[in-house]
């Protein structure tokens, strides 16, 4: 019987033995989330990462809580996760895609669950760095408004390099270039961290709008555009002919459209207040005045009915000013066929009124000379063939003055003439007043 007992009493304490090791209960609470993969990633804007984020849930024990759920939510970068609710795997690690927004820089995913009582927990948080995309525009920042053609702008010019969200590209190579013939200095340059690329950029020779071009490969060049105002004027360097070359006339003729010339300095801009001359080629020619002064544009206009041309054939008119490189302007004369047509200016000798003087256009052979407001006839011929001049000038009802002389050609294909003059009576034959001299020359 003791023996029994004995035994009943071991079996007894192996009995008590067995529930002092017993498992404890599974706790099903969440206790921590632990990062395992997908963290502190760096990818470009609006693309996927290329590892899952993952984590891995566990109770208060330590021990993985699989089927336990968890939310993904984006909550920086305007980003996207593929499902946001995840589900725990056997080995409580939960996995979810996170695609990157727009915006270049730090972007973040929170991992989240709500409670049975409705508490709201944020456990861990990832965090990834977007860079930006290829780039893909051009935008001018800033580029001075005006400067001097031939020199630096004031201020450098500066570009942005963005991408298609419009987040700035770093570490980019911009090249710049000037249709015009500008340049740049440097020549190509890196952006900063804020996509920005800035060169000292030289206007070309062209006034007006001129353009600096920045391009990074294929991206559409961004433009920036300033006015070239002209430098100071530099002494007198060309003529050039702006109107009235190569006409074609007829002997003993004006040149109808005015002869337009432009004085250009070094750098082709147009020198004020200097003067012009206009000299014969060759000769034939006459015309007045033969100097002018230029404008404020650096023009200076020979108007219609100053330049007669004599001589038939191919005639010439250079045009000077001081040392700068001349112009010169052709004509092509037709032969009149009579080497005295055209006009003439009598001009009264030393001494005389001025209600001697008078005009004849010999084309007609009669004049009407203005006098003190008064219009006095006169009747003349001009053998055009002789160049012999016969004149009679009525001075008043009863007094006419007789002019007759000889015409003769110059080296420029003017004719000059001269001869005398004698008043008389009408009904009178023969001079009976003063005799003189006279002299004309045909423009």
């Amino acid at each position: 019987m003791a023996l029994l007992a004995s035994v009943g009493t071991a079996v007894g304490c192996g009995g008590g033995s067995s529930a002092d090791t017993a498992t404890p209960a599974f706790d099903p609470m969440l206790a921590h989330v632990q990062i395992t993969d997908g963290d502190k990633q760096v990818a470009t804007v609006g693309q996927p990462l290329e590892r899952a984020l993952a984590v891995r849930l566990v109770n208060a024990a330590g021990q993985t809580l699989p089927a336990q759920t968890v939310s993904f939510v984006v909550t920086g970068g305007s980003g996207s996760v593929f499902v946001g609710t995840v589900q725990a795997d056997a080995s409580g690690i939960a996995r979810e895609r996170w695609t990157l927004g727009p915006s270049a820089g730090t972007q973040r995913v929170e991992v989240r669950t709500v409670s049975a009582a409705g508490q709201p927990t944020v456990w861990v948080v990832f965090e990834a760095t977007a860079r930006p995309a290829a780039p893909a525009s051009m935008a001018v920042l800033s580029a001075p408004a005006t400067g001097t053609q031939l020199q630096p702008l004031s201020e450098r010019t500066e570009v942005r390099v963005l991408d298609r969200f419009g987040n700035p590209c770093p570490g980019v190579e911009v090249t710049f270039t000037s249709p015009q013939g500008g340049s740049a200095n440097p020549p190509s340059t890196t952006t900063d961290n804020q996509g920005i690329a800035r060169t000292l950029w030289t206007l070309a020779l062209p006034l007006g709008d001129q353009f600096l071009d920045a391009t990074v490969g294929a991206v559409p060049a961004g433009r920036a555009v300033a006015r070239a105002v002209a430098a100071p004027p530099g002494p007198p360097a060309q003529v050039l002919k702006m109107q009235g070359d190569g006409l074609t006339g007829n002997q003993h003729t004006a040149v109808a459209p005015p002869l337009v010339v432009r004085v250009v300095d070094a750098l082709g801009n147009g020198v004020p207040a200097v003067a012009v001359r206009f000299a014969s080629g060759t000769t034939g020619f006459f015309v007045e005045p033969r100097t002018l002064t230029t404008n404020t544009r650096g023009e200076a206009t020979l108007e219609a009915a100053v330049l007669f041309l004599h001589t038939a054939g191919t005639v010439f008119v250079e045009v000077t000013s001081g040392a700068a490189q001349p112009a010169m302007f052709r004509f092509d004369v037709l032969p009149a066929g009579q080497p005295w047509d055209g006009l003439w200016d009598f001009q009264i000798p030393p001494g005389l009124s001025v209600l001697d003087s008078f005009t004849l256009p010999v084309a007609d052979g009669i004049a009407n000379a203005m006098l003190l407001g008064g219009t006095l006839r006169t009747l003349g011929t001009i053998d055009r063939s002789t160049g012999v001049v016969t004149l009679d000038q009525r001075r008043s009802s009863m007094t006419s003055r007789n002019y007759s002389g000889q015409a003769v050609l110059n080296s420029t294909g003017q004719a000059v003439a001269s001869g005398t003059w004698f008043d008389y009576p009408r009904g009178v034959v023969g001079p009976t007043g003063p005799t003189g001299t006279w002299t004309a020359v045909r423009r």
